[in-house]
């Protein structure tokens, strides 16, 4: 058997098993599902907010997958289908979107652009300053103090 056979074995074997197995699906859902996360994101977010929108893109899609199969039987099956979704959603950002740079790319494609930071306000300087005032002007006149009995 040749390599090309081979090949294509094994592609009509994968094509077989995503589209009949709820949790293939879901894996080959979750390997794109990067690149929606990278598009709802923004650079400036911290982890913990990637990971809830990426925890609740992969609920969504797991319920969208799961309504849309036929073969799903009961909660159970969702929990398999969301959790190779979430599973290959991470795996492929770890080892193919992020090493790329593609989900940085993506995000700062689809970011709004920063507002650009206020001028700075800068008072001008008096040309002449003067110098400390020794003057008695301001300051009242000392009030005779009541004499003491």
């Amino acid at each position: 058997m040749d390599f090309i056979a081979t090949v294509h074995q094994l592609l009509v074997a994968l094509w077989t098993f995503v589209t009949t197995n709820p949790a293939g699906v879901g894996a080959a859902v979750g390997a794109v599902t990067p690149v929606l996360v990278s598009v709802l994101s923004r650079p400036e977010w911290t982890k913990r907010q990637r990971t809830v929108l990426t925890v609740g893109v992969s609920v969504v899609l797991g319920a969208a997958v799961t309504l849309s199969n036929s073969t799903i039987e009961g909660p159970a099956d969702y929990l398999m289908v969301m959790l190779a979704l979430y599973t290959a959603c991470e795996t492929f950002y770890q080892k193919f979107y992020k090493l790329t740079g593609l989900a940085t790319v993506i995000e700062a494609a689809t970011s709004p652009s920063p507002k650009p930071a206020p001028e700075p306000v800068i008072e001008e300087a008096p040309d002449e300053v003067d110098d400390f005032d020794t003057s008695d002007e301001l300051v009242d006149e000392p009030s005779e103090a009541p004499a003491r009995t």
